[in-house]
């Protein structure tokens, strides 16, 4: 019995009671796939770029690497489509299919993939994709018509990268630029929470006048609110 895989072997027999000789060259191929396992795995990507690269290396049953396998992928928590990749790679002379275009635009925790070749499977690691950098600012709550000395609002602003996802922990700044009024007092930076939305709610004008409008920051990215009115 062989169980390695190897080309051109011989058998010498060597026995004066019976033959002396040696076999014409074989070879010994690999068996039917018996285990898949991913050796480099997914971890934290920005949504839009490509994960990995993931390898998964196909054997079979005597550890002998298996060569021109399709390999498939899907994602499992969630049954992700994926935005673009290509999901069938084939294992090369090494054993090894790598997946490395494979993209996920929408920022989620606990991704996880899933490589199959007929009915021998295995699953990669969880992984998260995170947003990517800040594409719009959106004023959600618009400020209305205030009193003079009264908080505005409050007045809420989302944060979102290219693909729609909200990004937290981002410090959005404001200004007025209506009149170029210095606030009377009022936190002029704020931090999107978990959902992307920074909240100002204790912004205060004093001089009561028409058209004022608030002026949200962040980069290089900004947004305006509706104009309104500060009465006595």
């Amino acid at each position: 019995t062989i169980t390695k895989a190897y080309p051109d072997d011989t058998i010498t027999a060597d026995d004066i009671a019976v033959i002396t000789g040696t076999s014409d060259p074989f070879d010994v191929v690999p068996a039917g796939l018996h285990s898949l396992e991913v050796i480099e795995q997914p971890d934290e990507t920005t949504a839009g770029e490509t994960i990995g690269p993931v390898t998964v290396n196909a054997t079979d049953e005597y550890g002998n690497v298996i060569s021109g396998l399709d390999i498939t992928v899907t994602e499992i928590t969630y049954s992700y489509t994926f935005d673009s990749g290509n999901l069938t790679q084939t294992t090369g002379s090494n054993g090894i299919a790598t997946f490395n275009n494979l993209v996920i635009e929408t920022a989620n925790t606990d991704y996880q993939l899933e490589f199959a070749n007929g009915g021998v499977y295995t699953d990669s690691n969880t992984f998260d994709v995170v947003p990517a950098k800040l594409a719009s600012l959106e004023v959600i709550d618009q400020p209305g018509k205030t009193t003079a000395g009264d908080a505005i609002g409050p007045v809420t602003v989302l944060a979102e990268d290219e693909y729609d996802n909200v990004i937290s922990g981002l410090g959005i700044s404001v200004t007025e630029v209506g009149h170029s009024y210095p606030f009377n007092s009022g936190t002029l930076t704020q931090t999107t929470d978990g959902d992307g939305i920074a909240t100002f709610d204790n912004l205060v004008i004093n001089t009561a006048n028409t058209g004022y409008q608030l002026h949200f920051a962040n980069s290089g990215v900004t947004t305006d609110s509706n104009t309104f009115d500060v009465v006595p």
